[in-house]
């Protein structure tokens, strides 16, 4: 876990262990981000047990109307069943949508750090992709 600029570049890291019992949770102890401009960093976060990460995500130092967002420069590539998506600064709450019909995905709304992150089509074909993130907000469907 890390506190990060909105360019993604790390400021801080570290990592915490923890045991969690399956189907409960635990409290980590609280961390203190000194150094952290809440309307430009953020935090990022990865969960991995066996050598596999399980969980990730980020989470805002404040609401997200007040963030810094940088443009993402958001652009995709479907190679067969699967979707790469690329971004060159932290992009939150990214949707990603076909315009012409219901697909399924491994997963269609997430955060991400920049660089690459892959989705899979699990149904139906990728042909006519939105691919958008809350930067995006104020624009509709272009």
């Amino acid at each position: 876990m890390g506190a990060e600029r909105s360019s993604s570049a790390i400021l801080m890291q570290g990592e915490k262990r923890a045991e969690i019992p399956a189907l409960s949770s635990v409290w980590l102890d609280n961390l203190i981000f000194p150094e952290a401009d809440e309307l430009k960093n953020y935090i990022s976060y990865e969960f991995w047990t066996d050598g596999q990460k399980v969980s990730w995500g980020t989470t805002l130092f404040c609401a997200p109307k007040h963030f810094a967002f940088e443009d993402p420069g958001l652009t995709w590539e479907v190679n067969g069943n699967e979707i790469r998506i690329h971004a060159d600064a932290y992009a939150k709450c990214i949707e990603i949508r076909d315009m012409q019909q219901d697909l399924k995905l491994s997963d269609n709304y997430f955060d991400m750090n920049a660089g690459a992150v892959c989705v899979t089509v699990l149904e139906g074909q990728a042909a006519h992709l939105q691919v958008r993130s809350v930067y995006d907000i104020g624009k509709i469907n272009e």
